[in-house]
């Protein structure tokens, strides 16, 4: 894959945005404010910049949207699905979709830990409270401490990017060129965004809309993951609204999965 063109642009840009984000690092206040945890700020800062989530989200672009359309160009789609492997070749798409956001975030965080480790010294004090590395800690919903709050972005952001990588292969999957992938894939994006806009929707419609499209967790990730926006009452019941959020984010995984499969069957039945 990354001996392609694609793959090459991909690589290069993935280089590119591990070293820049050296030069990146948040204000870390005073001379004794944040000296105890200066490593988890900047680390925070830099593993989840709207900087990084761009740069993949082009990645994913490049890599993903040609992964089935480029053979369907060149006419090697119809020796694949005519094939004794064509079930493997299918799903090693799918698998890629999830395994190679999943492998560059890793290999990122990896990058930042060591470039982070390097700048401000060894990761201590990662058991003390979230807060003290927030300069407005009122939203944030749980008294969780820096290593469970990091971890829990890094799964979500996990599974932002995988979902990402699945929905851009699933739109390679159902059209015929590159440009229709492309467009298609991003009209999407855009959807979720567009209907925050539309006012006459219920506000508690909006105000989903408003956490869990994929432009604000992009671009504003840091303001979703761990803050409180309050409770929703759905059919009597009573839901926090950042837990729904997730829900439904997940559920958006497996149903896009879920798809993909789908027209797998009718590739390997046609």
């Amino acid at each position: 894959m990354f001996k392609s063109k694609n793959g090459i642009i991909a690589l290069i840009l993935f280089f590119i945005l591990s070293i820049s984000m050296i030069f990146i690092k948040p204000q870390l206040g005073g001379a004794g404010d944040y000296k105890d945890i200066a490593f988890w700020k900047v680390f925070n800062y830099r593993a989840f910049h709207p900087f990084m989530t761009s740069i993949m989200l082009i990645i994913i672009i490049t890599i993903f949207s040609n992964i089935y359309t480029d053979e369907v160009i060149s006419t090697v789609d119809n020796l694949i699905l005519s094939s004794r492997n064509k079930h493997k070749v299918l799903y090693s798409k799918l698998a890629l979709s999830i395994g190679v956001p999943t492998f560059l975030y890793i290999v990122y965080l990896a990058i930042q830990f060591i470039i982070t480790n390097i700048q401000y010294g060894k990761p201590i004090n990662g058991e003390l409270q979230a807060i003290r590395m927030f300069d407005t800690p009122l939203l944030l919903k749980d008294g969780d401490t820096i290593y469970k709050f990091v971890l829990l972005k890094i799964g979500i952001m996990l599974i932002i990017l995988i979902s990402l990588g699945v929905l851009a292969s699933l739109f390679s999957f159902i059209t015929t060129n590159s440009i229709q992938s492309t467009s298609g894939f991003l009209i999407f994006i855009f959807l979720g965004k567009a209907m925050t806009l539309i006012k006459f929707l219920p506000k508690e419609a909006l105000l989903i809309f408003s956490k869990i499209n994929f432009i604000d967790l992009i671009f504003n990730f840091n303001e979703f993951v761990g803050m409180y926006f309050g409770r929703l009452k759905v059919f009597s019941t009573s839901l926090d609204v950042t837990n729904l959020c997730l829900s439904i984010i997940i559920a958006a995984l497996f149903i896009e999965i879920f798809l993909c499969k789908n027209i797998f069957k009718k590739f390997l039945t046609r």
